[in-house]
This record gives structure tokens, sequence and C-alpha cells, in this order.
């Protein structure tokens, strides 16, 4: 893996190049708090096996990516939350669209000039900012599990909510990955299920490669410091596929529905049973799918 040091910023990334130094660029942008190796090396071989050159990395304040000088986390209280789902605007450090920034800053350091775009959940979020802001940059965005920042689409459910709410014990390595590997495993959907050794695998090697709270609040707080995209969607001429789970716990799919509606001839494609994870089962066809889209959306260098 590589680093990419930008002003009072390093960037963690991982580029696969298998595929030759002149096969098109995919870039894989994740959610909130996710590390780049939360994409199933599965689906990146399979990416990389189709000729895709792939590029995973940590968004700024989590894994091994840095925010230096980072101020600590705006405290909100219950009222700021109901402010905001009114439509105000939350202070945060940094937006989404400084994130946006983020992954053409890599696409310059690497010599790129076009790529394929593909983010789930935050990241499918930021995938939405780079089509508004960065046009010229995509070859095609992939939405995955995300929504259209309208208040009153894409909410959790109850319990969820709650769950995530709630803080581990202590921050003790047992403790933090008993608190995550619960959260992780209510956000499964009924059809993809995951054993509970693997999520807490999976919820072990983040801890042990780095953890960072404070990085995930100023994250979370990006999202609520951005406005509703649906006006600005429906001007996107990127061509646009959005996969979404039917049984997502986190982001109801009406979040997803709502990002179709909102970008013209973007395609959807609502799956049974899946919830807010990338599940090996279910990895084939989410990579065929995206897949079938890239290849309509011929790449150049």
């Amino acid at each position: 893996m590589s680093q990419l040091q930008c002003s009072g910023l390093t960037l963690e990334y991982d580029w696969n190049t298998d595929a030759g130094a002149d096969a098109p660029v995919i870039v894989l942008v994740h959610g909130l708090g996710c590390q780049l190796i939360q994409w199933p090396q599965a689906l990146v071989q399979q990416l990389s096996a189709d000729g895709f050159r792939v590029l995973r990395f940590d968004n700024r304040d989590v894994g091994l990516s840095k925010l230096h000088d980072a101020p600590p986390p705006e405290r909100h209280s219950l009222w700021d939350l109901a402010r905001w789902r009114m439509g105000a605007r939350l202070p945060s450090a940094y937006s989404l669209s400084d994130m946006a920034g983020d992954v053409t800053a890599l696409l310059d350091h690497l010599g790129v000039q076009r790529a394929h775009v593909a983010g789930a959940s935050m990241g499918g979020m930021i995938t939405q900012v780079l089509a508004i802001e960065h046009a010229a940059r995509l070859l095609s965005a992939t939405v995955i599990m995300s929504t259209s920042g309208k208040r009153n689409v894409g909410g959790a459910r109850p319990a969820v909510r709650k769950a995530l709410m709630q803080r581990p014990a202590s921050q003790e390595r047992q403790a933090v990955i008993d608190h995550l590997s619960r959260n992780w495993a209510m956000l499964q959907g009924r059809g993809y299920q995951t054993s509970d050794d693997e999520i807490r695998r999976q919820v072990a090697a983040c801890f042990d490669r780095g953890m960072n709270p404070a990085g995930f609040m100023r994250q979370l707080q990006a999202i609520f410091n951005t406005p509703n995209r649906e006006p600005q969607l429906r001007n996107v001429t990127t061509p646009t596929l959005v996969l979404h789970g039917a049984d997502d716990p986190l982001v109801n799919m009406s979040g997803g529905k709502a990002v179709a509606k909102a970008i013209p001839n973007a395609r959807l494609e609502l799956i049974d049973g899946w919830g807010h994870d990338l599940p090996a089962e279910l990895l084939p066809r989410i990579g065929d799918l995206m897949l079938e889209h890239m290849r309509a959306n011929p790449a150049q260098r």
C-alpha cells in the first residue's frame, strides 16, 4: 500500500494494477468509518480479472489516512438533530465536497484523467458529489446502498439507529470488537447472512489496523452538513447504476430509489434480502452488475 501526502492530509491507498498499465480504472469509495480493507478481496479480484485497475483508499480520518491538526468533533444536541431533519446544516470540520476532492487528488497523483467510481453508503454520497462537481473525471458512477440527502428518504430502522448511538463499554480492544460486531450484525439483510465469526474477524482487522472515533464523528458531521443533492442530481449526465438492498436496515431502499429517480437515465437494481453490507454470497452478482455497467461506458486512460 502507498500514501499520498496532501496539505494537512495523508491518504492511504491500495493500487491493484494487475490488469496492466493501460487498463481502465475503477475507484472504490467506502462508507462512514469504513476502511479500504472492508472492500472484499473477492470483489477486487473479480474486477481486476475482468481488466480493471482497482483503486481503494481510506477516506480521510479513518484507517491509515490522517487529517493532521484536526479539530475535535462538534458537539450536537438532540435539538440540533431535529433542526437538521427540518433542513438546517450543522457545523463540520469538512464536507463531502472536500472528500470528493480527495478522490480527484488521488487520480491526479496516479496520472488518471478519467475513471469509473463506485461508492458504498457514505461513499455513494461522495460518488454523487463527484458526478455533480467533477463530472469530467468520471466515466461512470455506481451508487451502492446510499441516499440522495433528502431528509425523508433513506432512514434507518429505529432499533438500528438506537444501537448505533450507543458506545462500547470501554475503548479496550475486546469491548470495542464486541460492540462493533453486534452493530455490524444488525446491518445484515434477511436473505444474506455472514457468520458471527467472520464479522468478528473483519472488525478485529479494522481495530488492529487503526480505529479513529473522532474521525468517525467528523465524517458523520460532514454527512449532516450536506444539503439535499436532488436538485443538482437532476443535471448529472454521468451514466449511473444504483444498487440497493430491499432489506437494508440502515439506509432504507427509498434512499436508493430517490437517487435513481433524481439522476436522468439512472438504472436501479433492487436486490431482495440484501441489507447494508457486502456479503460473500452476493459479491459475484454485485461484481457482474458493476462490470456490465462499466463495459457499457468504455474507458479512456
